[in-house]
């Protein structure tokens, strides 16, 4: 049982990578240097991390914000267009959010998805093959309205993944944020990217106890694949069964 419940706690703690961070209510603060704006704040983290003693660091999501449904503010949303740089998920994540991510981009702004940096993995690529099964799932899909094909873009449920963003997302900031200190970047990343594979070692040492066949997933809605992936895991079923937690949506 004590496996179990320190298995749960890695899970959680991949899932919820970080607090909010920049400010509450995702405005930029007033000042000379410059505005780096981020949708989530699994991401915020990363980039406060990596550059925000020389940075001013906007979070848009605050900490259970649902990033399939969140709608931003008029400030929330006039901060992104405005922004040195913007950096988002990818793979329409943050579904709310799309107008607003694409009007910042026809205004100029250097966007970047965390998700460009990692091997990606279909939807589905982790679930269950059982014919009949599938056949009863494909028609509680239908019901629902899901579409759950192409890009998962739940990458962070996976430490090595995630590592991966935290290079991609240091590299984009010492390429587009004028005047920011590379050196203080790179070495942040690089102790953020051990932190990783220490957080990597740890939940593969916790899963190594749990026979292949038993390494089974059920969850709320499919946001575990890379987890499922990273770790040999089975997905066998989601109680909303596409990646959106919105009806009619992918």
């Amino acid at each position: 049982m004590s496996r179990i419940m320190k298995l749960l706690a890695a899970v959680l703690a991949l899932s919820m990578l970080a607090s909010a961070c920049g400010d509450d209510d995702g405005t930029a603060a007033s000042g000379g240097v410059p505005t780096v704006v981020v949708t989530t704040n699994i991401l915020g983290d990363v980039v406060t991390q990596l550059a925000g003693g020389t940075v001013e660091v906007v979070t848009i999501m605050p900490v259970g914000a649902d990033p399939h449904d969140f709608q931003a503010s008029a400030q929330q949303a006039a901060a992104m267009r405005t922004a040195d740089v913007l950096i988002v998920n990818g793979g329409s994540f943050e579904e709310g959010l799309l107008d607003v991510i694409e009007g910042a981009e026809s205004d100029g702004v250097n966007v970047y998805e965390a998700m460009s940096a990692v091997t990606t993995i279909e939807f589905g690529e982790n679930h269950h093959d059982d014919d009949d099964d599938h056949d009863d799932h494909d028609d509680h899909d239908d019901h629902l309205g899901h579409d759950h094909s192409g890009e998962d873009p739940h990458f962070f449920t996976d430490p090595a993944r995630m590592a991966a963003a935290v290079d991609g997302i240091a590299a984009f900031l010492i390429a587009n944020v004028e005047g920011i200190d590379a050196d203080i970047v790179t070495e942040a990343a690089e102790a953020y990217h051990e932190d990783l594979e220490a957080l990597d070692a740890e939940v593969a040492a916790l899963v190594a106890g749990i026979p292949a066949e038993n390494r089974v997933l059920i969850t709320n809605h499919e946001v575990f694949g890379y987890f499922a992936d990273r770790y040999g895991f089975e997905v066998a079923g989601a109680i909303i069964p596409g990646g959106s937690t919105i009806d009619g949506t992918s």
